[in-house]
């Protein structure tokens, strides 16, 4: 035993010589325990002579036993060179298994090095779970775009991991939450705009109020909320309507005798009939002070005769 003999090689019938390739040269045995030893798991006695089993081959220039060639990770194996086809492998409970710091490739014919912060570099996205703390697939966040790890574009990688972006009005623990909301922020729990910020009426975004006169804007609103209810944006300029001015409170304000034209975007004068209705009252409080002032008269000469008539009755 131990001792590596040619089996029989050469088949002749007549008329022609047919050659039979000769097998490898593998040992004479008589219990399978002698094959194992020599030739690893993949080995048995047969008719005494050491042969390779489970659809192993003899590895002569490799490691001179028979071993298995495995074509994806998570076949069976019984040897540690079972899984040698594919680099950075190795057998462990009957199953190839990638190296620590691989991950197995979608086909599962390979191992993936892990992408780490110093090389985020990647050909798959499954590379990218540990570095962004993220799934993969239809419903994971962390993917491989253009051979870098990054998260989802409706995502956003914050405190190590990648966060579903928020539309406004939507819940939000964090302000990076709400990324996608321009000029916006998580507040009291929810994506809205942050201090000096309204929401555009035109778009999920932000926009910065304007409090002076010609500051730039994209919507009204940005105009209203810093120059009064009557600020407007004009050729991307904040402008108060024509016949407003700029009071003293830095609001818009049409003159005490005029009203806004909301169609024109300009002040007028009132309606005559508006004007009367105004007028009106006034005019009805001024009859009512000067009756209330005529009754005072009244009843302070009533008071100085009365006195008179005392007097006299006293000389009397």
């Amino acid at each position: 035993m131990g001792q590596l003999v040619a089996a029989p090689a050469l088949n002749s019938t007549k008329g022609a010589i047919s050659v039979q390739v000769l097998p490898p040269l593998l040992p004479k045995c008589s219990a399978n325990a002698d094959c194992v030893s020599l030739l690893g798991q993949h080995s048995a006695c047969r008719d005494y002579w050491c042969e390779c089993v489970d659809g192993a081959k003899y590895e002569s220039g490799f490691s001179k036993r028979c071993l298995r060639v495995v074509s994806a990770i998570g076949d069976s194996c019984k040897e540690a060179g079972d899984c040698r086809r594919i680099a950075n492998t190795y057998c462990k409970a009957g199953r190839c298994h990638c190296n620590k710091d691989f991950v197995f490739s979608d086909s599962g014919a390979a191992c993936l090095k892990v992408a780490t912060a110093e090389n985020p570099s990647c050909s798959e996205d499954r590379q990218c779970v540990r570095l962004l703390n993220s799934a993969t697939g239809p419903d994971g966040p962390a993917v491989c775009v253009d051979g870098k790890c990054m998260c989802r574009y409706d995502h956003v990688f914050e405190n190590g991991t990648c966060v579903h972006k928020q539309a406004r009005g939507k819940s939000c623990a964090a302000d990076a939450e709400c990324a996608d909301l321009d000029g916006g922020a998580c507040v009291q729990g929810v994506c809205g705009c942050k201090t000096n910020f309204v929401p555009a009426v035109a778009a999920n975004k932000c926009l910065p109020v304007q409090r002076s006169l010609a500051a730039a804007c994209e919507e009204d609103i940005q105009c209203s909320e810093g120059l009064g209810d009557l600020g407007r944006c004009s050729a991307g300029k904040c402008a108060c309507p024509d016949g407003a001015v700029l009071g003293a409170d830095n609001k818009c304000a049409c003159a005490d005798d005029e009203e806004l034209n909301k169609a024109a975007n300009r002040c007028e004068k009132a309606a005559p009939g508006k004007q009367l209705q105004q007028q009106q009252p006034a005019k009805e409080g001024q009859l009512r002070d000067n009756k209330g002032g005529a009754g005072s008269l009244q009843s302070s000469a009533t008071v100085v005769i009365a006195l008179l008539a005392c007097a006299a009755y006293s000389l009397a």
